[in-house]
């Protein structure tokens, strides 16, 4: 996973970049790498999010072409919409979900995946930090650190959570 914090009040966007990789054939997680997992989508917009990086990359590329996110493919993805428009900045939370298509007359129940948007906004929110390394960013915040600082503070309790962080100003 990662560790991503958003300050609401100074417009802050933080995230580490270690990468993921899940293997669904042998139910493996491993680690590959650095990666930038904030991608600018337009002016003062921004994505970002926790889970499978290929996922991630191919969601960001289709937003990017058509304004929307496509169907997920994986059910081990958080994507956050981040933009900053007349002044309002707000988060846009995507989780998926898994619901059950009836087929055959309702005999055969298939699973699917679908997203699940949560909006937060910058009069209703101060921070706001998802991934595996969550709970440690948002206990830093609460004792007074900035967004950048709330990662590195859970990259030295969270495995997936390292401290090579990038932070976005908006």
């Amino acid at each position: 996973m990662t560790t991503i914090a958003i300050d609401f009040k100074n417009k802050v966007v933080a995230t580490d970049s270690q990468c993921t990789h899940y293997y669904n054939d042998n139910n493996l997680t491993f680690i590959r790498g650095k990666s930038t997992k904030i991608r600018k989508l337009g002016f003062k917009k921004y994505l970002t999010g926790c889970g499978i990086s290929d996922e991630l990359n191919r969601q960001a590329e289709f937003y990017k072409q058509y304004g929307y996110l496509d169907i997920p493919r994986d059910s081990d993805v958080i994507i956050l919409i981040i933009q900053d428009v007349n002044n309002k900045f707000t988060v846009d939370k995507y989780i998926t979900v898994e619901y059950y298509k009836n087929y055959f007359y309702k005999i055969l129940k298939i699973p699917s995946l679908k997203w699940e948007c949560t909006t937060y906004m910058d009069k209703h929110t101060d921070f706001l930090s998802v991934g595996s390394g969550c709970q440690y960013a948002e206990g830093a915040f609460r004792a007074g650190k900035s967004a950048k600082d709330s990662v590195e503070s859970a990259s030295k309790c969270d495995c997936y959570t390292d401290n090579d962080i990038k932070v976005v100003q908006l």
